[in-house]
């Protein structure tokens, strides 16, 4: 078999890994039912944490940080 070229569709169904897949995804019964309350932790790396379980990456500037926990929580106010 050759791989897809741009005349070929791939095939999804084809070398899938399923391990990769979550068994279970928790989905609330409605996005708006979630308080959405963002926490800033501090350490040698900072990030942001909310409450309906959205985290940012582990940075060192601080501003960017602060910036997107902000955005998180404008966007969901």
């Amino acid at each position: 078999m050759s791989s897809p070229t741009a005349h070929e569709p791939a095939d999804p169904t084809v070398d899938i890994d399923l391990r990769e897949v979550p068994a279970v995804v928790s989905v609330p019964a409605h996005p708006d039912d979630l308080a959405h309350q963002v926490i800033v932790v501090d350490g040698r790396f900072m990030h942001a944490e909310c409450s309906c379980g959205w985290r940012t990456a582990g940075r060192r500037n601080r501003v960017t940080v602060r910036a997107e926990a902000r955005d998180h929580a404008l966007l969901h106010a």
